[in-house]
C-alpha cells in the first residue's frame, strides 16, 4: 500500500494494510513513523520527494520475498499494538483508574 501523505494524524490506513499482511510505503509525517518501522514492515520516505517514493515502491515490488516478509511483520504490529479487543480492555482499565 502506498500513502504519499503530506499530513497525517494517526495513519489508520497503514494499520488496516498491516491487518491484511500488506507492507506500506509512506511519507514520514504525522503519526505514520509510530506505525511503520522503515525497512522492517515498510518504507518511510520524505514528503514531496517523488523520486524517493518511486524508488521505495520499485524496491518493494522488485523483491517479492521481502514484500511478503514485510507484510507479515506489519501483521504482527497490527495484532500486537492495535488489536481491537486489547484496545477496549486497556480503555476500560483507564476508565476504572479514573
Amino acid at each position: 500500500m502506498v500513502m504519499p501523505s503530506l499530513k497525517e494524524g494517526f495513519g489508520v490506513a497503514a494499520v488496516e494494510a498491516f491487518a491484511c499482511s500488506r507492507p506500506v510505503v509512506a511519507t514520514n509525517v504525522g503519526g505514520i513513523p509510530e506505525i511503520i518501522t522503515d525497512g522492517k514492515n515498510g518504507y518511510l520516505v520524505n514528503p514531496n520527494n517523488m523520486q524517493e517514493l518511486a524508488d521505495a515502491m520499485i524496491k518493494m515490488i522488485s523483491d517479492k520475498k521481502l514484500m511478503i516478509q514485510m507484510g507479515l511483520n506489519g501483521y504482527k504490529v497490527a495484532k500486537e499494538k492495535f488489536d481491537w479487543s486489547k484496545s477496549v480492555k486497556q480503555m476500560i482499565e483507564i476508565y476504572k483508574e479514573l
